[in-house]
């Protein structure tokens, strides 16, 4: 677009209007570069993501008309040297992007690629509500609670396992922007899962994106989180059976995919709540 400019001179880094944002990447996306927006506020495509962040994300593809979920994801030493690290395979970062993908919802995965992420936690046998929180503190908010990517990425830790009411767990969400998966719980279990279809890949990116869920939104139906529906000599295991989701412990391990609420009942959409709650995140609530 033409805009009267001097065309000897390069303005795509200068901010003319003075609204936070340079002009190139305006007139990229069909906002006047001449006329201060208030682009702290607006948020287009719904993501929770304003102009501003959207803007700081740019270097990473970011669009302000489709939807984008950052997540910075941490790993954890092994016990010994000799064993595999807790990390979260690109294969199983690739189908949760799939995932999403399908329903014009781009993920990001910071692993170390994007000046974040792929941080080597020191090996914790099992880490607790206390620990995790340390963990956030210092590798994904920097030592600053006011950090800027609080708000803009989601944070994630693949640790050994977790610690919930005694005993160990696969993973958990353990505060409104944050999850982690006990990648060697999954290990541990891998006889069990191999034996219903499954395999690491696929387990590590279920369990990642029921975690994941519950950072989105997921909580408000009695088929997400219902102990009940793990075994099939259980009524609820039959009764939740439409609700074919992650977040439904009857598919988790084995299916990368919330449900999309085409059953009448005993099944809800939970796509449709993800899109709606994406707009609330600011990293403390919705």
């Amino acid at each position: 677009m033409q805009y009267g400019f001097n065309v000897s001179k390069d303005y795509s880094r200068i901010d003319i209007d003075n609204d936070g944002i340079p002009c190139e990447w305006e007139d990229k996306y069909g906002y006047n570069p001449l006329v201060a927006e208030d682009h702290k506020h607006l948020d287009d495509d719904g993501d929770g993501l304003d102009n501003i962040e959207e803007y700081e994300t740019s270097q990473w593809f970011s669009d302000p008309f489709a939807q984008d979920i950052f997540i910075e994801v941490d790993f954890m030493k092994a016990r010994y040297p000799w064993q595999e690290d807790y990390i979260l395979p690109k294969e199983s970062q690739e189908m949760i992007c799939n995932a999403f993908a399908k329903h014009n919802i781009t993920v990001h995965f910071d692993d170390g690629m994007m000046g974040g992420g792929g941080d080597l936690i020191p090996f914790d046998n099992k880490m607790y509500g206390d620990e995790l929180m340390a963990a956030r503190t210092k590798y994904f908010l920097r030592g600053d609670p006011n950090y800027w990517r609080r708000g803009v990425f989601h944070y994630a830790i693949i640790c050994c396992q977790m610690g919930w009411n005694g005993r160990p767990a696969g993973g958990r969400m353990f505060y409104v922007d944050s999850h982690c998966v006990g990648a060697q719980y999954v290990r541990n279990w891998m006889w069990m899962l191999r034996l219903q279809g499954s395999d690491y890949v696929t387990a590590m990116a279920s369990v990642f994106m029921h975690e994941l869920g519950h950072t989105l939104g997921l909580f408000d139906f009695d088929g997400i989180d219902n102990e009940k529906s793990r075994f099939p000599w259980n009524k609820e295991y039959w009764l939740y059976g439409n609700y074919k989701s992650c977040m439904n412990y009857r598919y988790v391990y084995k299916l990368v995919d919330y449900s999309n609420g085409d059953d009448e009942e005993y099944d809800q959409n939970d796509w449709e709540i993800v899109k709606s709650r994406m707009s609330r995140f600011d990293g403390d609530w919705w």
